[in-house]
């Protein structure tokens, strides 16, 4: 419970001051202190047995103290907890007959015009399926270059501990149709489910993609550690993905329960100019990083993330996500959560754009 680790944090804290400031008069304001925090544990415990018998939401929003311990004193604060969910939200949508619940988590940054278009169709064809969903939307700051890989596994850490049982990661510019309603299913088995493979995507057409939406259970992520925390700037964290999968005999991923029917039966792709790539050079001896569209002839350069070192990466992943939570809050019948991310800069100085 969320209000039974806050009391313990708190409470450390006092006795931690009592020992520089001493006397019988801090002690009974730890007194006073232990009694109103007992009386907010019972006021939340009664908030959130309500919320959790009205709505369509998690029994707990736990913060993971697996990988996550910057963003804890900030993100267990009980009044962000009630605000999860909107009021207004609340019993419009009928409980679905699922067995399994599902956390849609949209790594995201700077693409409002995007997320405005997918937010009413993605609520639209997930209830169309009748799933005991929630979308979550992990929103990055705009200290360091985008890091889609560390978001996600962000979401999973924030997650650890609800009820949600399979998690569905969702690029925010793919949008599912209705007329393909390509199922967004629980992916039984050892292996996760590629929802966006080849000849179902819109757009991709290579063998080994594995970018796009994915199903994973928690089981998935923690076989492979999650995914890589050095790909800062555009892609290579799905290739890094492929290559962890293939080390541990779970690639290739399943595959959509539907037939291939064309690219745009079952989503359609929102355009955009292509996201640039970080590349590296060697000036007076001294790397430097740059941005540059993908398009752009190497000449000289490297694609810093391609690099066998970050490429073949499995050191990194849920065991080296570090996060501050920003903001927690509704939106647009989301939970919109908004995060710092860590960067070693000492392994990844790249991450500075």
């Amino acid at each position: 419970m969320l209000a039974a680790y806050r009391y313990q944090q708190d409470a450390r804290r006092f006795k931690e001051a009592r020992v520089a400031e001493h006397g019988t008069a801090l002690d009974r304001k730890l007194a006073d202190f232990t009694a109103e925090v007992r009386e907010q544990t019972v006021q939340i415990s009664q908030l959130m047995r309500r919320i959790e018998a009205l709505q369509h939401a998690p029994k707990s929003l736990q913060i993971s103290t697996a990988g996550a311990q910057p963003c804890q004193q900030q993100a267990q604060r009980a009044d962000q907890i009630s605000r999860l969910i909107p009021p207004e939200k609340v019993g419009q949508r009928p409980q679905p007959q699922q067995q399994h619940k599902l956390a849609v988590i949209i790594p995201y940054r700077d693409r409002e015009a995007h997320l405005l278009e997918l937010l009413p169709q993605l609520h639209s064809f997930l209830k169309a399926q009748d799933r005991d969903y929630t979308i979550f939307i992990l929103e990055q700051t705009q200290q360091y270059r985008f890091n889609r890989g560390v978001l996600l596994n962000a979401g999973v850490l924030l997650l650890d501990g609800s009820d949600y049982d399979y998690f569905i990661f969702h690029d925010v510019d793919t949008i599912p149709t209705q007329l393909g309603s390509i199922p967004y299913e629980f992916p039984a088995g050892l292996k996760p489910l590629h929802l966006t493979p080849p000849g179902y995507h819109p757009n991709v057409m290579f063998e080994d993609f594995f970018g796009g939406i994915s199903a994973w259970t928690r089981e998935h992520m923690a076989a492979v550690n999650g995914y890589g925390t050095v790909f800062w700037g555009w892609g290579r964290e799905d290739d890094n993905m492929r290559i962890r999968l293939q080390r541990i005999g779970r690639w290739p991923p399943q595959q959509p329960s539907v037939p291939k029917k064309g690219r745009h039966f079952y989503f359609q792709h929102q355009s955009h100019e292509k996201a640039p790539e970080v590349r590296v050079r060697s000036n007076n001896g001294e790397r430097e990083f740059f941005e540059v569209n993908p398009d752009v002839p190497y000449g000289d350069t490297l694609i810093i993330s391609s690099q066998p070192q970050y490429l073949q990466d499995r050191s990194t992943g849920l065991n080296t996500t570090r996060f501050w939570v920003k903001r927690m809050q509704p939106w647009q019948d989301t939970i919109k959560i908004t995060v710092d991310l860590y960067c070693n800069k000492q392994a990844t100085s790249w991450c500075e754009g």
